[in-house]
């Protein structure tokens, strides 16, 4: 289990409102949030402009971690749900916390390993519908 107050000492909590924009696709990153209290939702632009809501987050989940991974822009847009409060991990403090709380390394992990078994998923089903 992750020690917040541990966590919230060498990051920085960030309050987000209902509808708050927390950050756009494409934007460059920097930093990944773990929510402590209230939900976001992932939105990713289709390719024909219309905005799609691939994910809910809440309380315990984590996001921003592609970004701060991969040293990519943002590959979705996420918004405030509700009031939300959140830890915010940046670059510079990105490796002491995971030596700090290797759990947080391990949420990381199973986090991105689901994204990509659901994406699998969905990738699988519109194979059969698009090839002969």
């Amino acid at each position: 289990m992750l020690d917040i107050k541990k966590l919230v000492k060498v990051c920085s909590a960030r309050k987000f409102g209902s509808q708050d924009i927390i950050f756009k696709e494409g934007d460059p990153g920097s930093e990944m949030f773990i929510i402590l209290y209230g939900s976001v939702r992932v939105l990713i632009t289709s390719s024909n402009g219309n905005k799609l809501e691939i994910a809910m987050l809440k309380a315990g989940d984590i996001f921003g971690e592609m970004s701060l991974l991969g040293d990519l822009n943002r590959s979705a847009t996420v918004q405030a749900l509700t009031e939300t409060m959140t830890v915010a991990v940046n670059e510079s403090n990105f490796e002491s916390v995971i030596c700090q709380e290797p759990s947080l390394a391990l949420r990381i992990m199973k986090s991105l390993s689901e994204r990509i078994r659901k994406q699998n998923t969905e990738l699988a089903k519109y194979k059969d519908q698009l090839l002969p």
